[in-house]
């Protein structure tokens, strides 16, 4: 999800912020590897610049930009964002990104036939061989994504803390964020159950891309 116009409005300092739910968007890119490198710089590459690009990897930027508009406008994903924002707090969209790649992982197998660290180890060659074709946050997030095996390790709570913990001191306003596991605890079942109906519609609306 991109950051919408709440979060907008309180830019967060760390560029790493805008990519949070990379397990996602690497999921509803498919097998196609343009689509999917589009999709992960896309966060990295604003306005027209997507224009610098092969037209494969630019229709996978506009991809993550149309997934993006679908996710922030989206009924469940606004009610979610309201069930967590008594605790988050303006940044509640930003930590929903995070809460939704755990729940992609922690049902990974409902979603597909490849095992979760397969399926990150080849998302992770795919960058490396293209490593010149990234923008340079993108670069540095992808270092920082193998170091911590982000795509495999969303699902354990644990590393859930760690993450939120360093989004909480990059942000430019005082925020919550070091508290999005309390969040997450406290609608553990209606969040889900919302994650799964929205991204069932999601996968659907993004099967023929």
């Amino acid at each position: 999800m991109e950051c919408n116009v709440e979060c907008t409005n309180f830019h967060l300092k760390s560029t790493y912020f805008y990519n949070v739910n990379h397990l996602a968007h690497f999921y509803l890119a498919g097998e196609d590897p343009n689509l999917s490198i589009g999709n992960y710089i896309a966060d990295h590459v604003k306005g027209n610049k997507k224009d610098n690009y092969s037209p494969e990897i630019k229709r996978g930027i506009e991809m993550h930009r149309s997934i993006d508009h679908y996710t922030d406008t989206h009924p469940l994903v606004r009610e979610n964002v309201g069930h967590i924002k008594p605790i988050l707090g303006r940044y509640s969209s930003i930590a929903l990104d995070v809460i939704y790649d755990y729940f992609l992982a922690n049902n990974w197998n409902q979603y597909s036939n490849q095992n979760l660290q397969e399926f990150s180890n080849n998302r992770y060659k795919l960058l490396e061989s293209n490593y010149d074709t990234l923008p340079t946050n993108s670069q540095h997030f992808y270092h920082y994504m193998i170091r911590n095996n982000i795509l495999f390790n969303y699902q354990f709570q644990d590393r859930l803390e760690r993450v939120f913990f360093g989004m909480s001191t990059r942000t430019k306003f005082k925020s919550e964020l070091h508290r999005g596991v309390e969040a997450l605890l406290a609608n553990h079942e209606v969040l889900e159950q919302n994650f799964s109906e929205f991204f069932n519609e999601l996968k659907t609306e993004f099967a023929n891309w």
